[in-house]
C-alpha cells in the first residue's frame, strides 16, 4: 500500500504553479524599448507573475502574485482543464489508499490478498491518471497565455522559449511512485506462517 509520506508529493505537485517557466516583457508604446521583463510561472490551474489587462486603463500589466484562475473556464486551454480533472482524480485516489494504509496500521489482519489487490489496482489507476495528466499538459501549450510567455514558436508539444519546472517532474515522479507502490501491494498481505505464530 502507499506510504503516507508519499501523499504530500501527489497533492502538492498539482496545486503548485511551477510547471512551466517563461518570461513576459512589457514594451513601451512604440515597442522599441523594454519597460519590464518578469519571470512567469504557469501551472495547471495556478500561475505566478502573470500578465493581465487592466480594467481601468486597458493596458497590460504584470500581477506580481501567485493565484488560481478565477473559474474553471478561465483555465487557458481545454487540455489544461482535462489535466486538472485527471490530476485531481489521481490525487484523490492516492489519498484514499493512503488513508486505508494508515488504518491498516491500527486494525489487525486488515490487509488480505483481496484488499492488497484492490489497493494495487487503485494505485495503478491513480498512476495512470496522474501520468496521463503529465502527458496531456504539453497539448495545452498552444494557448494565447502560453504564447505570450513562451513566445510565438510555442505550440502543442513545442515549449518555445520556456522550460519545464520541478512541479511537473514531481507529478511525473508521483505517477512512477504510484506504479511502484502498486507492484509492492501484491506482497502487502501477511505471511500465513507469521499469522499462525501470532495466534498460537
Amino acid at each position: 500500500m502507499l506510504k503516507p509520506q508519499r501523499l504530500p508529493k501527489r497533492d502538492t505537485s498539482m496545486d503548485l504553479p511551477y510547471w512551466l517557466e517563461g518570461s513576459y516583457t512589457l514594451w513601451d508604446k512604440t515597442h522599441a524599448h523594454k519597460v519590464n521583463s518578469t519571470v512567469v510561472y504557469l501551472g495547471v490551474f495556478r500561475r505566478c507573475n502573470y500578465p493581465m489587462t487592466s480594467p481601468y486603463t486597458g493596458q497590460t500589466m504584470i500581477v506580481h502574485n501567485c493565484g488560481r484562475y478565477a473559474s474553471f473556464d478561465d483555465i487557458p486551454s481545454l487540455s489544461w482543464q482535462m489535466v486538472t480533472i485527471l490530476e485531481g482524480c489521481g490525487a484523490g485516489l492516492a489519498c484514499l489508499i493512503a488513508v486505508i494504509g494508515l488504518f491498516s496500521c491500527c486494525v489487525d489482519d486488515i490487509i488480505g490478498k483481496r484488499v492488497a489487490k484492490f489497493g494495487g489496482l487503485v494505485q495503478t489507476l491513480a498512476g495512470l491518471l496522474i501520468g496521463g495528466g503529465c502527458a496531456l499538459y504539453p497539448h495545452g501549450w498552444d494557448s494565447n497565455e502560453v504564447a505570450s510567455v513562451c513566445g510565438p514558436s510555442a505550440s502543442k508539444f513545442k515549449i518555445g522559449d520556456c522550460r519545464l519546472q520541478w512541479a511537473f517532474y514531481m507529478a511525473a515522479g508521483a505517477s512512477v511512485a504510484s506504479f511502484m507502490a502498486s507492484f509492492l501491494s501484491c506482497y502487502a498481505c501477511k505471511n500465513k506462517g507469521y499469522q499462525r505464530a501470532v495466534r498460537a
